[in-house]
């Protein structure tokens, strides 16, 4: 008899304690989260629309038709512009616990940032097109000019977080401590005597861990091109 038969095997740990753990970011545990509560806050807004729709009375339209009688008619109350305002406050309300959920995670930090920012820009967006689709006059050139807003600061967005990413981060802290922290989880590793992080337990050797903390500078040289690199000349051709 196989006595591992015997040994149950440790539960696996739930994903809400593996999310509130800040010293081990969990990425697919906060991916799934967000993906989740944009889901309840979406649900939660159509539910109480619905909700609002059945308890109020609908209202009454009335016209008159070619022949000149009157014709009435019931209509509901929710229409386009509730349900785009329904959906711009459950994704403004989505868009602040996004910076919850993913705390602590600080290795993509600039990356989620503009992942963010851009999908505040849009979930603005999108509701106001719709409402002013709805209300305004002209339109066609209200919706223009919120797209090219809409898209101009995405474009800054993306730009200022491919800046940031690009530049690194400096060595030093405006303390004037030396910016070392673990690559996995954030953690702070300022004043350790070894390379390895003490809360999540990861690893790294000295070269490791001085590339992946990504400092402003860090780039790859190209390669030195020498005489033997280039027998037949072009290398003091090169040189002029």
């Amino acid at each position: 008899m196989n006595p591992l038969q015997n040994d149950p095997s440790p539960d696996p740990e739930p994903l809400w304690t593996r999310l509130l753990a800040t010293d081990r970011p969990d990425w697919f545990a906060r991916l799934l989260m967000s993906l989740v509560t944009a889901a309840v806050f979406g649900g939660a807004a159509m539910l109480g629309l619905a909700v609002f729709d059945s308890v109020m009375p609908p209202r009454t339209v009335s016209y008159t038709d070619p022949s000149g009688r009157l014709v009435s008619y019931a209509m509901r109350r929710v229409d386009e512009e509730h349900i785009a305002l329904a959906l711009a406050i459950a994704g403004t309300v989505w868009c602040l616990t996004l910076p919850w959920i993913w705390r602590g995670y600080r290795r993509f930090r600039t990356g989620l940032t503009a992942v963010f920012q851009v999908t505040a820009i849009w979930v603005c967006a999108i509701p106001l097109c719709i409402f002013v689709d709805r209300a305004a006059a002209n339109e066609e050139i209200w919706i223009a000019a919120i797209i090219l807003f809409a898209g101009g600061g995405t474009f800054l967005v993306v730009a200022r977080g491919y800046a940031r990413y690009r530049a690194g981060r400096s060595v030093l802290t405006p303390e004037g401590v030396v910016n070392v922290s673990c690559p996995r989880c954030g953690y702070s590793l300022v004043g350790l005597s070894e390379s390895r992080c003490p809360e999540c337990g990861a690893r790294f050797t000295l070269d490791e861990l001085i590339r992946e903390q990504r400092f402003a500078g860090a780039r790859l040289q190209p390669p030195r091109r020498t005489a033997e690199d280039n027998p037949d000349g072009d290398f003091l051709r090169a040189a002029r």
